[in-house]
């Protein structure tokens, strides 16, 4: 079975500025968000469908972030969003979505204080029994710690898809130490503070010398006489705090659902949600393309 796993809070930000801010469409977001899940549909070869979402609420990632911002490992800014004069309109029309999803059979799932990347990656560690197909679609790039052989990721920013055999030729590195890498160098967005003078070159150089950072620290003494290792040895508490904050869980559980899509299972509430929001071009083309999705594509 190939399944499709969406980060929602990242469809519906991309839609709204691709769709409402740029082309100027009202509620854009909603729009945008339909137009590029049935264009996923058309892309990918999908046997079940779902959609995940950050719904608020403080994860264990904040609870560790701020028991270190004294020791200086975390900034205050963890995660801390400077929302534009958009960001209320644009939660408007992302709860609608997540209430809405259903109308094209998409089970929607948020959990308060877990965030949407331990939902997909947990739900992907329940159900990968080296038979089932996964299409991660984001454009975080924390997810290319997920992708194996059974695990793919779409990645928006270059609309590009991500295999096991891709990532490696493209990366030179295991997707698997990603998490390591991403340890060193932190993450700007995140505000994680990465190791002065390591960038993402000398980390996969690191990586592909030692494999992964537990190796790294295990020689002691290497440490010491090399100079980027050195610097490793000298932040080895920051280091491992930034890899517990990057790394994806895969053993959260939670009522997932493994099911086949069946497609739009009520063709006229699809239309009445259409017709409410004027989406026309939807209507004119609803025939020959959304109760397609009644179909296996």
């Amino acid at each position: 079975m190939k399944i499709l796993l969406i980060d929602g809070n990242h469809l519906a930000h991309r839609a709204f500025y691709a769709y409402q801010k740029n082309a100027n469409l009202t509620n854009g977001c909603i729009f945008g968000s339909f137009s590029i899940i049935k264009n996923l549909f058309n892309l990918f070869d999908i046997d079940s469908a779902h959609i995940f979402w950050d719904v608020g609420g403080i994860t264990f990632r904040h609870k560790l972030a701020r028991k270190c911002v004294k020791s200086g490992f975390i900034t205050s800014q963890y995660k801390v969003r400077q929302h534009g004069e958009d960001w209320e309109e644009v939660v408007r029309q992302m709860i609608i979505l997540q209430e809405n999803m259903h109308l094209i059979n998409i089970r929607s799932l948020g959990v308060p204080g877990v965030e949407a990347d331990d939902l997909i990656g947990s739900y992907i560690g329940k159900y990968d029994n080296g038979q089932n197909k996964f299409v991660v679609v984001s454009g975080d790039r924390d997810f290319f710690q997920l992708i194996s052989k059974t695990v793919s990721f779409y990645f928006t920013g270059k609309k590009k898809l991500y295999t096991h055999e891709v990532f490696k030729d493209e990366f030179n590195i295991d997707p698997r130490f990603m998490i390591d890498v991403g340890a060193l160098t932190g993450d700007s967005g995140d505000s994680i503070q990465g190791i002065k003078g390591i960038g993402p070159k000398t980390a996969i150089k690191l990586m592909n010398k030692y494999s992964d950072l537990k190796t790294i620290f295990k020689n002691k003494e290497e440490l010491k006489s090399n100079k980027d290792l050195k610097k490793v040895y000298e932040n080895e508490n920051k280091i491992k705090i930034a890899y517990i904050l990057k790394k994806i869980k895969k053993n959260l559980d939670f009522n997932f659902i493994l099911d086949e899509y069946k497609g739009v299972s009520d063709p006229e509430k699809l239309k009445q949600f259409f017709n409410e929001f004027q989406f026309k071009s939807f209507l004119k083309n609803f025939d020959t393309e959304w109760l397609l999705l009644n179909k296996k594509v």
